[in-house]
């Protein structure tokens, strides 16, 4: 239910940026970077755990790469600095292979879907009116929605369990920080422009996603015979994403909005 509620909100409001297609043209006079603007954004999070157990953090740890995608709205504060709050929903895990004594293969595996509400810093380098490299930084609050965690051993005690994600076996609130490069690129049209952003950014998380039942052991995890937890868990991920953004301004005459707009 959670999730067909997000997802019919990130629908109306992408309806509500088709509407603001804005009547541009090729008006020399327009900058995109002065501009209230909303867009869209997608991609991938290659998505991984990090372990502070001693056992767990020397285990092999591979990446996952997850789905992403959501909506901005982009706030420019002056020609090099804008704000752009944007609420995504991002895939997050990762998978631990190791060996036990008796040379059988565990893989432990993390599958969890995640809302989360972003501030993104950007700092532009404005080298022309179409082409504004930048980078980024910003504050990342997730609300976990649910997934599965796995685990699956082979030999002659085999085992294949999942269970589903919940408040007993992780945190349902984290906290982390994304910084990363973009590069931006105004497009100007007859008679509307936008503009597409390429960036790539790291996520570094701040909170331990174990659950607190987990850790007093008053649920019973998933994993409880293969390690004791003794340590943190934190989300970390490398995010590779695409965004289409559109400006919020209809040329009404001399008192339009880029008119004010353009003063700085």
């Amino acid at each position: 239910m959670r999730k067909t509620i997000i997802l019919l909100i990130l629908c109306l409001v992408s309806g509500g940026v088709l509407k603001a297609q804005m009547r541009i043209g090729n008006d020399r006079r327009v900058n995109l970077s002065k501009i209230v603007s909303m867009g869209v954004k997608f991609g991938v999070n290659d998505a991984t755990m990090a372990y502070t157990d001693t056992e767990l953090k020397d285990l092999n740890s591979t990446y996952s790469i997850k789905p992403s995608f959501g909506l901005y709205l982009e706030i420019p504060v002056t020609r090099w600095l804008s704000v752009s709050p944007e609420l995504m929903y991002i895939g997050r895990g990762g998978m631990v292979s190791y060996e036990t004594n008796n040379a059988t293969n565990v893989d432990y595996k993390i599958n969890s879907r995640c809302v989360d509400f972003r501030v993104p810093i950007d700092l532009y380098m404005i080298m022309s009116r179409s082409f504004k490299p930048y980078v980024f930084v910003a504050p990342d609050f997730g609300y976990v929605l649910g997934g599965e965690i796995s685990m699956k051993q082979d030999g002659v005690t085999a085992i294949n369990q999942e269970i589903e994600i919940g408040s007993a076996n992780m945190k349902e609130y984290n906290v982390s920080v994304l910084f990363g490069l973009g590069f931006r690129f105004d497009v100007y049209m007859p008679q509307t422009a936008l503009y597409l952003k390429l960036e790539a950014g790291y996520n570094y998380g701040l909170t331990d996603t174990f659950s607190k039942m987990e850790k007093d052991e008053s649920a019973v995890a998933e994993n409880v015979n293969a390690y004791n937890i003794t340590g943190d868990r934190f989300n970390r991920g490398l995010e590779v994403m695409i965004s289409i953004g559109m400006p919020f301004y209809r040329n009404t005459g001399t008192c339009s909005t880029f008119r004010k707009a353009n003063r700085w």
